[in-house]
């Protein structure tokens, strides 16, 4: 009868390991990874972020049926014709 410190030895002579990866495929990944980041943080600025008004107009057009006339939001504004400036 064996004992179980041999069965454990046996058990990881046997055990199959996968090759690690090219090296060229390491560096593609990095470097996908760094222009996806550069991408979105470059992209970010250009599509603005007034998020909250978007969120505000979008209550206001589901609400009213339509998006609004005259500015509703702005307290120095309020009653012009309101421009949607994103």
């Amino acid at each position: 009868m064996k004992s179980n410190v041999s069965r454990l030895h046996q058990a990881q002579r046997h055990r199959v390991t996968a090759p690690p990866p090219p090296r060229w495929l390491t560096t593609l990944a990095w470097l996908s990874l760094g222009c996806t980041v550069v991408v979105l943080f470059g992209v970010w600025p250009l599509m603005g972020g007034d998020l909250w008004m978007w969120l505000t107009v979008g209550r206001y057009t589901w609400e009213h049926g339509g998006p609004p006339q005259v500015d509703v939001f702005s307290y120095v504004t309020q009653g012009q014709g309101f421009i949607a400036h994103s």
